[in-house]
Protein backbone atom coordinates (compact mmCIF):
# COMPACT_ATOMS: atom_id res chain seq x y z
CA UNK A 1 0.00 0.00 0.00
CA UNK A 2 1.35 3.42 -0.83
CA UNK A 3 2.22 5.97 1.82
CA UNK A 4 -0.68 8.22 0.89
CA UNK A 5 -3.24 5.44 1.12
CA UNK A 6 -1.92 4.32 4.50
CA UNK A 7 -1.93 7.91 5.79
CA UNK A 8 -5.49 8.45 4.60
CA UNK A 9 -6.54 5.13 6.14
CA UNK A 10 -4.91 6.11 9.45
CA UNK A 11 -6.68 9.48 9.50
CA UNK A 12 -9.96 7.79 8.61
CA UNK A 13 -9.52 5.31 11.48
CA UNK A 14 -8.88 8.14 13.93
CA UNK A 15 -11.83 10.19 12.66
CA UNK A 16 -14.30 7.29 12.74
CA UNK A 17 -13.03 6.09 16.12
CA UNK A 18 -13.34 9.53 17.68
CA UNK A 19 -16.82 10.03 16.21
CA UNK A 20 -18.01 6.67 17.54
CA UNK A 21 -16.55 7.43 20.98
CA UNK A 22 -18.14 10.89 21.04
CA UNK A 23 -21.58 9.54 20.13
CA UNK A 24 -21.40 6.79 22.75
CA UNK A 25 -19.94 9.16 25.36
CA UNK A 26 -22.67 11.77 24.85
CA UNK A 27 -25.52 9.24 24.92
CA UNK A 28 -24.24 7.27 27.96
CA UNK A 29 -23.97 9.48 31.08
CA UNK A 30 -22.31 6.67 33.06
CA UNK A 31 -19.22 7.13 30.86
CA UNK A 32 -18.77 10.66 32.13
CA UNK A 33 -16.24 9.32 34.59
CA UNK A 34 -13.92 9.64 31.61
CA UNK A 35 -13.80 13.40 31.25
CA UNK A 36 -11.55 16.36 30.60
CA UNK A 37 -10.29 18.52 33.49
CA UNK A 38 -12.41 21.56 34.42
CA UNK A 39 -9.79 23.96 33.10
CA UNK A 40 -9.99 22.39 29.65
CA UNK A 41 -13.81 22.63 29.71
CA UNK A 42 -13.60 26.33 30.59
CA UNK A 43 -11.02 26.89 27.87
CA UNK A 44 -13.29 25.20 25.31
CA UNK A 45 -16.34 27.16 26.50
CA UNK A 46 -14.43 30.43 26.23
CA UNK A 47 -13.03 29.46 22.83
CA UNK A 48 -16.48 28.67 21.44
CA UNK A 49 -18.22 31.52 23.33
CA UNK A 50 -20.65 28.97 24.74
CA UNK A 51 -22.92 30.36 27.43
CA UNK A 52 -26.22 28.58 26.97
CA UNK A 53 -27.71 25.18 26.28
CA UNK A 54 -26.87 24.42 22.65
CA UNK A 55 -23.45 26.02 22.90
CA UNK A 56 -22.59 23.91 25.94
CA UNK A 57 -23.84 20.79 24.13
CA UNK A 58 -21.57 21.59 21.19
CA UNK A 59 -18.64 21.99 23.56
CA UNK A 60 -19.46 18.62 25.15
CA UNK A 61 -19.48 17.01 21.70
CA UNK A 62 -16.12 18.59 20.90
CA UNK A 63 -14.82 17.25 24.22
CA UNK A 64 -16.05 13.80 23.25
CA UNK A 65 -14.31 14.10 19.89
CA UNK A 66 -11.07 15.12 21.59
CA UNK A 67 -11.24 12.19 24.00
CA UNK A 68 -12.20 9.84 21.19
CA UNK A 69 -9.27 10.98 19.07
CA UNK A 70 -6.93 10.47 22.02
CA UNK A 71 -8.22 6.94 22.68
CA UNK A 72 -8.17 6.09 18.96
CA UNK A 73 -4.54 7.17 18.67
CA UNK A 74 -3.58 5.18 21.77
CA UNK A 75 -5.34 2.05 20.47
CA UNK A 76 -3.78 2.38 17.00
CA UNK A 77 -0.29 2.84 18.48
CA UNK A 78 -0.76 -0.17 20.76
CA UNK A 79 -1.96 -2.33 17.86
CA UNK A 80 1.00 -1.33 15.70
CA UNK A 81 3.45 -2.08 18.53
CA UNK A 82 1.80 -5.47 19.04
CA UNK A 83 2.01 -6.18 15.30
CA UNK A 84 5.74 -5.38 15.27
CA UNK A 85 6.38 -7.52 18.34
CA UNK A 86 4.49 -10.44 16.82
CA UNK A 87 6.50 -10.09 13.61
CA UNK A 88 9.75 -10.21 15.63
CA UNK A 89 8.59 -13.26 17.56
CA UNK A 90 7.63 -15.06 14.37
CA UNK A 91 10.94 -14.10 12.79
CA UNK A 92 12.97 -15.46 15.71
CA UNK A 93 10.97 -18.71 15.77
CA UNK A 94 11.33 -19.12 12.03
CA UNK A 95 15.09 -19.65 12.32
CA UNK A 96 14.98 -22.25 15.12
CA UNK A 97 14.11 -25.92 14.67
CA UNK A 98 10.80 -27.04 16.16
CA UNK A 99 12.39 -29.52 18.58
CA UNK A 100 15.03 -27.10 19.89
CA UNK A 101 12.96 -26.02 22.87
CA UNK A 102 12.57 -29.62 24.20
Amino acid sequence: MSRYKSAILLLLQIAIGSLIFAIIWIRTPSLWLITLPDGVWRLLQDGFNASCCEGIADVEFVGGLILGAFFSIVIIVMLRIAKRLMARVQQTHKGTPENAHR
